[in-house]
């Protein structure tokens, strides 16, 4: 249904969930009716129709007298233009192509097409591949020296060379991950303040009475990830928590794999005799893995090992048990991005704000019987 208290309009709010179906679907599948959308939606014919008729105009959808509405055959891996954008400005949004546990991208994604339509402007979007190397973005990137801006979700570690190369280009680009490099000139870094991050979950276990915690590094090593776990040592020293006491896993994942699939594996490394009573996750995908772990080794989840992880998701709300997870405010990202292209903002690095949605998996620290 459309949210009738959101300022963005209805046909916008339609039309950016329709893209979403569109791209995560195949070229040609047959796309609800005008009046099964008016139904699914509970809108007017008139907002469908304007939905309709602006992703016709994009080359999103074929409509086809007396068959009916199709996704457009178009190239949605490398990159999407829409076939019809004279007068309005460019926004090049720069993302991973669908991976395993891509949400984060996938709602990035939704939130800049929004903002985009909302501005009146027009967005082309670049999917990163495993393969794409910054050097190839680059050079597509010159292929629109007019572009309002460029937002990149990366794909993987940007170097300081990245970093100046997209500042040469002339025009706003906002990366959306903390570089790890002083951001500046026409380059502006809006991301989470990892450090916090680490140390808000670490601290939230220790609030619960847990004295022993094991983190689990179940996304590749960036430096959003080192100052995470710096985060998390430091609330862990605060409250006197040796550091013996602190299990971290060893291992890490190269780029493009699975963190639900290495959040499983590296819980069960880490659950030895003597094991933590409360996990910290890089990600939550990965305490969704972990969960599975410690139940098949007949751990319960809090009442044995309570869990937390970063990035929360709507369907981890339906996880078993729910899962507790730190929210970042992506709308605040999108809106500090444009305030950037707009010139009202400046390009220092900038942090969005971070919160904990309390569900299920963390409970008060208990004595384990296995100590």
């Amino acid at each position: 249904m459309i949210d009738k208290n959101n300022k963005i309009p209805a046909y916008i709010q339609l039309k950016t969930d329709l893209m979403g179906r569109i791209r995560k679907g195949k070229a040609g599948v047959k796309l609800p009716s005008i009046n099964e959308l008016m139904r699914e939606f509970g809108v007017s014919l008139a907002t469908v129709n304007r939905a309709l008729n602006t992703l016709e105009q994009d080359g999103l959808i074929d409509r086809r007298k007396g068959k009916g509405i199709f996704a457009a055959n178009i190239d949605r891996e490398t990159i999407h233009e829409a076939a019809d954008h004279r007068g309005k400005q460019t926004v090049l949004f720069a993302r991973p192509a669908p991976y395993p546990n891509s949400y984060i991208a996938e709602m990035v994604h939704e939130r800049v097409e929004a903002a985009v339509l909302v501005e009146g402007m027009h967005v082309v979007t670049i999917m990163l591949k495993k393969e794409t190397t910054y050097e190839f973005f680059f050079e597509t990137v010159k292929r629109y020296p007019d572009a309002a801006a460029v937002f990149l979700l990366p794909a993987r570690p940007l170097t300081g060379s990245d970093v100046k190369r997209f500042a040469s280009l002339g025009f706003p680009f906002i990366i959306f991950e903390d570089t790890g490099f002083v951001t500046g000139g026409s380059v502006c870094a809006v991301s989470p303040d990892y450090f916090a991050c680490g140390k808000m979950m670490a601290e939230y276990l220790i609030r619960h009475g847990h004295r022993r915690i094991g983190y689990i590094g179940n996304e590749p090593k960036t430096p959003a990830v080192i100052k995470r776990i710096d985060g998390i040592r430091k609330a862990c020293a605060v409250a006197g928590i040796p550091a013996a006491d602190l299990l971290m896993t060893d291992r890490r994942i190269a780029h493009w794999e699975s963190s639900l699939a290495a959040g499983y594996t590296l819980t069960g490394e880490l659950m030895t005799p003597r094991h933590p009573t409360g996990l910290i996750y890089d990600s939550t995908a990965g305490a969704l893995g972990g969960i599975r772990c410690l139940a098949e080794r007949g751990l319960r989840v809090p009442g044995d090992v309570s869990v937390i992880g970063e990035s929360d998701c709507p369907f981890f709300e339906y996880a078993n048990p729910p899962i507790t997870a730190l929210a970042h405010d992506y709308d605040a990202m999108i809106a500090h991005a444009f305030s950037v292209m707009r010139g009202t903002a400046d390009f220092h690095a900038y942090t969005i704000s971070t919160h904990i949605i309390e569900r299920s998996s963390v409970a008060s620290a208990v004595s384990l019987s296995r100590e």
